[in-house]
């Protein structure tokens, strides 16, 4: 796995990872037999190249299931999720604490929402947001002011990350930079701070 590949060589301490899906079948709806979990997946091939991680957030985002000819349904959930590297955590350099996993209430699909979680990573505290704003700034701006009024509405420092299908993102560009003007944040001052890895699929993780 090239993703695996990259994330082992540079040991990063936080990754979001964005459409992990979990496939699952069964006989009447809600599928529950697990087929494949992306997450638990990349989780092994990293853990067989020598770095484990730990979730320690997952939000929820389509979930779809649909009958087959075979008797049998089948079951897709996309998830977003935020893992941190597990000796970080065994070891105390990385405590964390207040995880918040949100839709927002201006959504087009439910695709659309947010994780948060305070961390105090070597003797630094701040708040780690992942969101997926909507292409429209119609539905861009109130989300961004939602997030203000709740996991950007702490004393605490706020870092909102950056990823996606980055193709995507070129066109929703001014959707975001409204976004974040809103949120007091810098796009270039932040994207400058992190490594884009991208993968084959055009998904990409960025970390530290």
């Amino acid at each position: 796995m090239v993703i695996a590949d990259e994330i082992a060589k540079l040991r990063p301490d936080f990754v979001g990872l964005e459409q992990a899906a979990i496939l699952r079948t069964g006989t009447a709806p809600p599928a529950t037999a697990v087929t494949f979990d992306m997450l638990q997946s990349f989780l092994q091939e990293l853990a067989a190249r020598g770095v484990r991680y730990e979730t320690v957030a997952v939000r929820p985002g389509l979930d779809a299931e649909v009958p087959t000819a075979l008797g049998f349904d089948v079951r897709l959930t996309m998830r977003d999720a935020l893992i941190v590297r597990a000796d970080l955590l065994e070891e105390g350099h990385v405590k964390l604490s207040n995880l918040q996993i949100r839709q927002y209430i201006a959504a087009s699909t439910d695709t659309e929402g947010y994780s948060s979680i305070d961390v105090t990573w070597r003797g630094r505290q701040f708040r780690f947001v992942t969101t997926h704003f909507a292409l429209s700034p119609a539905l861009a701006v109130p989300q961004a002011l939602e997030l203000v009024q709740t996991a950007a509405n702490t004393t605490l420092p706020v870092l909102k990350l950056l990823r996606g299908d980055f193709e995507e993102a070129c066109r929703r560009r001014a959707a975001d930079a409204h976004a974040d003007r809103t949120l007091g944040l810098d796009i270039a001052d932040i994207v400058s701070r992190y490594l884009i890895i991208k993968a084959p699929t055009k998904r990409c993780i960025i970390t530290e």
